[in-house]
């Protein structure tokens, strides 16, 4: 039995996004190509790799989620083989643009394993709003984003849904059914208005005690223990804690880590990029 390499990747993007559409279009091929990749792919196993039925969300089966870890393991290491043995390609651009909260805290781990597997290509990292960073690629002036986002925006690569969480210092103390002081973003509308309404709808109220032009505005409040936010949960790191049901705070749904990407260069480095954002991810989740 052999692993075609042009299959597995196929694999691997089709199961972080859970959908054939969205993989297809970060390697830049019809949703029928990724669908006959997996089905050869099932063919060569004997096993189906995930239940997809009619008008249902697909979902990875056992042996998916099994060959899901192999799969990454033998495209590092093909990727890896492909930039050691080709010195002599040129070296590469990538312009990357991010928000400052996810590059706090999941593009260090990104970036450093991906300069291993592409050490000739050269990340330039821009950090801006993700309207800001919508607009710039849509201009053609970046290669690949990353925001939160959701969901208002189709062709999206879509890397993790993940929870909104409350977030709070290491010795904020918030009273049973009491206040709960708030610190946000002045634009950061959507986190806001979802805060406000879990706390309403849970009969607690809510006031924004400060608000900061910058994430790392955001958290210094936190960090001083003077308010609450909401943040992703990929975005939580210590000494940052985060309050749940069991500290009398409502849930907060989900939200979607999502990477935009240009589909008319680069494709090899910046769908490797994107990979590598979506382990950061997955590693992220994992720690909670």
């Amino acid at each position: 039995m052999a692993l075609d390499i042009d299959h597995l990747r196929s694999f691997v993007m089709a199961a972080e996004t859970l959908s054939f559409s969205s993989a297809g279009t970060r390697r830049g091929r019809v949703q029928s190509a990724i669908s006959a990749h997996i089905q050869k792919l099932e063919a060569a196993i004997g096993r189906r790799l995930f239940d997809r039925g009619r008008g249902q969300a697909i979902a990875l089966t056992p042996a998916g989620d099994e060959l899901l870890a192999y799969a990454r393991r033998i495209l590092r290491l093909s990727d890896e083989a492909v930039a050691a043995l080709n010195p002599e390609r040129p070296g590469l651009i990538l312009r990357f643009g991010t928000t400052e909260t996810h590059a706090m805290t999941l593009l260090p781990r990104a970036l450093e394993r991906y300069s291993r597997l592409f050490p000739r290509v050269e990340v330039r990292i821009d950090c801006a709003r993700s309207v800001s960073l919508l607009a710039r690629l849509d201009a053609g002036d970046l290669d690949l984003i990353l925001v939160t986002d959701q969901g208002r925006r189709p062709h999206r690569t879509l890397v993790r849904v993940v929870p909104l969480v409350w977030v709070a210092g290491e010795r904020l103390q918030i009273a049973p059914g009491g206040d709960v002081p708030l610190v946000f973003l002045p634009d950061g509308c959507d986190l806001k208005r979802l805060g406000l309404n879990a706390l309403d709808g849970a009969d607690r109220t809510g006031t924004v005690v400060a608000t900061c032009a910058s994430p790392v505005g955001v958290r210094a409040v936190v960090m001083a223990n003077l308010a609450a936010t909401v943040m992703p949960s990929t975005a939580v790191a210590a000494p940052l804690r985060i309050l749940t049901q069991a500290d009398g705070m409502p849930d907060l749904g989900t939200t979607s880590v999502a990477a935009y990407q240009r589909l008319d260069t680069h494709q090899t480095e910046i769908n490797g990029f994107v990979d590598q954002i979506g382990v950061a991810a997955a590693e992220a989740a994992a720690r909670l």
